[in-house]
């Protein structure tokens, strides 16, 4: 982990990047498959609980703040946006007009900011790394160990489901990163609550803290928590459970069209267009395809690498449906359908975002974006069947060290794998054309704002000198 850290260090730019592994050697990704396979030993042996747990912190700070260390001037562009409203409201109290939206995080990161007298740019970068390093260890170890009746020594194992799906981003403070790590933290304390007597209250709290952050995803997982503390209510009442998943079904696939046609109308933008979705199938599935900078053809070992990526998604699906048979086989609980409905339901909902709403105003490339979003949101509600049964897998092989020593290897190279897709790539399949805010780009800002003591100029330039001007 020092070694993991101290290249890092050593790889912090102000100059031009694509990828932050253009930063980074080969031996890097050898070291964190390394470091991840012995924490994977370590969990398995007879240390102290509160050790494992913080073991598994460390590594999953490293494996949460690559963009954070690397980019020390910020990465992406909405982030830009967002730090900029939250200095406004730290130095002014408030920013005009008032968003309806993203509260839950320009709050927090505002009464950090006051509390802790960090300066508010730290804190906003680290924010999400940080959360997501202590509370996924900490939630989902308290949470398996009731819902699984798992031993406590592997519990700290599973977490890494999470960081094994690549597009499930905790490395950027955004809203939506927010609200998607109040999510997953929603669906595995669900899972405990519906399993074990946990607070619902707890539940419920959490609920609002993600349709505070970005409604148009805390609203769908709002509905959500409303329909687990019901079901959970009505245990032994198969009728009303089966009403209580309906409902939601129906009101989480309708809830974000709904709400997008709302905003639009409070933007002064008017009604959008409504198209028949079944003529417009394809545009759903286009969601799907590569985007234009990857490449035809590359050496073997990187259409091997894209392959795998391919095949993630569909992979940790069919483990997990047949996760949740299992589980319902062992457990006959009621009220777990409502995860893979609630899956079903996101996927539905961006299939209706893409395909029956056109909004005229609103550039294409955006208008994928969020419906993109809802599907790779919908499999966070099977990450705890996944999870069960990388459970089962490991009690098999529980005697067996040869192949339990195999298992090991060949998961921290997964998660190794894993680890570099989730960051942008710039090689020889995927040429990323993303860059990253440089020096030189603030350079510029200050000396176009030198220029002239009034204000009444524009610019025109790429989103990264517009983000280093706010």
């Amino acid at each position: 982990e020092v070694a993991l850290r101290l290249w890092l260090l050593g790889a912090r730019t102000e100059a031009l990047l694509s990828s932050p592994w253009q930063a980074l050697a080969p031996i890097f990704f050898l070291t964190y498959m390394f470091a991840s396979g012995l924490l994977f030993y370590l969990s398995e042996q007879s240390l102290p609980g509160r050790l494992k747990i913080f073991l598994n912190i460390i590594h999953l700070l490293v494996t949460f703040a690559i963009a954070a260390i690397i980019y020390p001037l910020g990465f992406g562009f909405d982030a830009f946006v967002h730090r900029a409203t939250e200095t406004w409201i730290f130095k002014y109290g408030a920013i005009f007009p008032k968003p309806p939206y993203y509260i839950g995080q320009y709050s927090l990161v505002v009464w950090l900011g006051h509390l802790t007298q960090i300066p508010l740019f730290y804190i906003d970068v680290y924010l999400v790394p940080i959360l997501s390093a202590l509370a996924l260890p900490t939630v989902l170890t308290y949470t398996l160990k009731r819902a699984f009746d798992i031993k406590t020594a592997y519990a700290p194992l599973f977490i890494w489901a999470i960081p094994f799906i690549p597009f499930l981003s905790l490395h950027l403070t955004t809203p939506h990163n927010l609200a998607l790590l109040i999510s997953i933290l929603i669906i595995f304390y669900s899972f405990g609550y519906l399993k074990d007597n946990l607070s619902g209250l707890i539940l419920f709290a959490l609920g609002v803290s993600a349709l505070s952050t970005h409604p148009l995803v805390g609203a769908p997982i709002f509905i959500f928590t409303l329909s687990v503390i019901g079901l959970k209510k009505f245990t032994n009442k198969k009728i009303l459970q089966a009403f209580i998943g309906s409902v939601s079904l129906l009101l989480i696939s309708l809830s974000l069209p709904l709400m997008f046609i709302v905003n639009n109308l409070r933007a002064g933008l008017g009604l959008p267009f409504l198209v028949n979705p079944l003529t417009k199938i394809n545009t759903f599935f286009d969601l799907f395809s590569r985007p234009y900078w990857y490449a035809d053809k590359s050496p073997i070992i990187f259409e091997l690498l894209y392959a795998w990526q391919a095949l993630l998604a569909p992979m940790v699906i069919i483990l997990a449906i047949l996760g949740f048979v299992l589980f319902q086989k062992k457990f006959k609980a009621a009220g777990f359908f409502i995860f893979l409905a609630t899956a079903f339901s996101f996927v539905l909902g961006a299939w209706l975002l893409k395909s029956w709403i056109v909004f005229p105003d609103v550039v294409s490339y955006e208008q994928s974006d969020f419906p993109l979003r809802l599907a790779k949101a919908s499999l966070i509600f099977l990450l705890p069947f996944f999870a069960y049964l990388l459970y089962l897998v490991k009690k098999r092989l529980e005697n067996k060290k040869l192949y339990s020593g195999l298992a090991l290897i060949l998961i921290a190279g997964a998660l190794m794998l894993s680890f570099y897709l989730s960051y942008p790539q710039r090689n020889l399949k995927a040429r990323f054309p993303g860059k990253n805010i440089t020096v030189s780009d603030f350079r510029a800002v200050d000396w176009i704002h030198r220029q002239s003591d009034q204000y009444d100029y524009i610019v025109l330039a790429n989103q990264l000198v517009s983000a280093a001007a706010l």
